[in-house]
């Protein structure tokens, strides 16, 4: 029996609220991009319907074999897949990890398009078995100049033969500059100062393009400072730091 699977990305899952009227000439992008992967209209059976999102608004298109394609109404890039396919075959592993990551690459160049994500890599791909099925799951992040953008790409594959299960992404134009004004040392300084009579005994500290702010994109530090521990308790914390004007957008003691 055939299935369809949906992975809710954690970065940003794909909520389905009402849906909109649609607009002609997004539509008919929204089609190119579809047409561009060989999909015409005779391979739809459902089609033209907004989805509105907790990001953004989409058009859902369902084609005859059951697979569900979402194109983003503002840019027509297709940001999710997901194809149906037979649960107990993906039981039978024939692939390895490398093999499986390489058809997870071959799917963001195909989907995401190489030339306009070049700094997306791997940081991290499992096999993960679910019981009733088994898949190769595979996550990207976008990093330009050691800074994490907030890009990001999901990806399904299946153990048994390589084929995609499920495709997921985030595509966002980055507002801000990729250069601190805050130098790193004073951003650890600023964040060992919030944990006042601990003995930092480590920290690490690394640049991202977060929205600490709902819709506004700040480049912060991510800091994890680590304390000696007192009594088998460890203290410390989680922090993002502003690296323009080194404000405190959030500070998570250790628990």
């Amino acid at each position: 029996m055939k299935k369809i699977l949906i992975v809710f990305f954690t970065l940003c899952a794909l909520c389905i609220l009402p849906a909109m009227a649609a607009d002609d000439s997004s539509y008919s992008q929204a089609q190119e991009s579809l047409s561009d992967l060989g999909i015409s209209e005779n391979d739809l059976v459902k089609s033209n319907v907004i989805s509105e999102t907790n990001r953004d608004a989409y058009y859902k298109f369902t084609t005859t074999d059951g697979s569900e394609y979402y194109v983003n109404s503002k840019t027509s890039v297709i940001e999710r897949i997901d194809h149906r396919f037979d649960w107990k075959q993906t039981q039978d592993i024939t692939l390895d990890l490398n093999a499986a990551e390489e058809s997870a690459i071959e799917a963001v160049k195909k989907y995401s398009g190489e030339q306009n994500r070049p700094g997306l890599k791997i940081v991290s791909s499992k096999l993960v078995d679910h019981g009733d099925f088994k898949e190769y799951l595979i996550e990207f992040r976008e990093i330009v100049n050691d800074v994490t953008l907030p890009n990001a790409a999901r990806i399904s594959i299946d153990p048994s033969n390589g084929a995609l299960l499920s495709y997921m992404s985030i595509n966002k134009l980055v507002e801000v500059p990729l250069k601190p004004a805050l130098f790193q040392g004073d951003a650890l300084k600023i964040a060992g100062d919030q944990y006042p009579g601990i003995n930092i005994i480590s920290h690490e500290a690394n640049l991202e393009i977060a929205y600490p702010a709902r819709d506004t994109q700040r480049l912060i530090y991510r800091i994890t400072i680590t304390g000696e521990p007192v009594n088998d308790i460890m203290y410390g914390g989680f922090l993002a730091i502003d690296a323009t004007d080194g404000k405190v957008w959030y500070n998570s003691p250790f628990k």
